[in-house]
């Protein structure tokens, strides 16, 4: 059984006559994506902050590895845990190889491994290092510069990543293709990740385990399938939303219903099959058929070839079935 990397032992934050964080328990184990989300106000950033000691809890405590997080200094801490926070925070001054090195900067690695260390982590999160290491931040998009500052976090190899919205300023679409990038990359780096966000479909789909707050508060702290169907009160059913079936749909990937192999002689012939890709949810898969018909359709690996196909019979099979569940519960 995994143990828990992170713990908040009775933790509250009160600044004057306010309580942010009220009695805050929970332990997040290693290697778990948490995520902290509820409405402006609810105490999930401050929770955040805390871990790394950007913001000093009034009482309580909170354990990193065992060990209290105040039995090192603030910045010493701090180098040894990734924080990505919305708008970046890069150096428009420097490169973005230079932004990427910081940490292992600071931390006196000898130049050569910065160096791959930087090359290794662009690769990682998708920007080509002969292409971008050395431009400036005002040179690459808004997505381009969330991927250099999640690089940024991961520099120094930290155990432990704080994400705070990191994807709240981006469009629709590239703040979809930096969920599933981050998807990516926590299957290759499988690190700790604390997790800030307003979206419930962000939560519902980046999480292991979910926090939700209200008023300080935890309300509940479960997986994402046990928020969806079974909330603890009307508070969070209300905040879950009522299309649960389509969230739910989110957090089925298309692997596990597909039948693999490339398309056998039923699969039509005289019609382009809508494509998703392996990675894909159940919920882009009925994107894709909609959009299509509600013909078949195909999965598709990292190189575009055909892996398997969702059969349209198959996906309407599991929409009943969920919305069965829907009703009952």
């Amino acid at each position: 059984m995994s143990q828990p990397i992170i713990v908040f032992d009775g933790v509250t934050k009160t600044y004057a006559a306010k309580t942010a964080v009220d009695n805050l328990n929970l332990e997040i184990n290693h290697g778990q994506t948490c995520v902290f989300i509820g409405p402006s106000g609810c105490g999930k950033t401050t929770s955040l902050r805390m871990i790394n000691r950007l913001v000093e809890p009034t009482s309580g405590r909170i354990l990193i590895d065992g060990k209290p997080n105040d039995s090192a200094r603030p910045e010493e801490l701090r180098r040894q845990i990734g924080y990505v926070i919305q708008g970046v925070g890069l150096f428009d001054h420097l490169t973005v190889a230079q932004n990427v090195g910081i940490v292992p900067r600071l931390l006196g690695w000898p130049k050569q491994r910065i160096d791959e260390r930087v090359d290794e982590l662009l690769t990682l999160v998708g920007l080509d290092p002969a292409v971008n290491r050395n431009k400036f931040p005002r040179q690459l998009s808004g997505g381009e510069q969330q991927r250099v500052g999640v690089a940024r976090a991961l520099a120094a190899d930290p155990p432990i990543l704080l994400m705070d919205e990191p994807f709240g300023a981006l469009d629709p679409i590239t703040r979809e293709r930096l969920q599933d990038e981050l998807i990516r990359i926590q299957q290759v780096v499988k690190k700790t990740i604390v997790f800030v966000t307003h979206d419930i479909h962000e939560a519902i789909k980046l999480a292991d385990r979910i926090a939700i707050m209200r008023n300080g508060r935890l309300v509940q702290y479960d997986t994402p399938e046990a928020i969806l169907w079974r909330p603890a009160d009307e508070f969070v059913q209300e905040f879950v939303g009522t299309d649960r079936v389509l969230k739910a749909l989110g957090l089925i990937p298309v692997w596990s219903v597909m039948e693999p192999g490339e398309p056998g002689p039923k699969w039509p012939g005289d019609w382009t099959a809508s494509t998703v890709p392996v990675a894909a949810t159940l919920r882009d898969a009925l994107s894709a058929a909609i959009a299509n018909g509600m013909r078949d359709t195909a999965v598709v690996d990292e190189r575009g070839a055909v892996a398997g196909w969702i059969r349209r019979e198959r996906l309407l099979t599991v929409l009943e079935d969920l919305q069965s569940r829907e009703v009952a519960s």
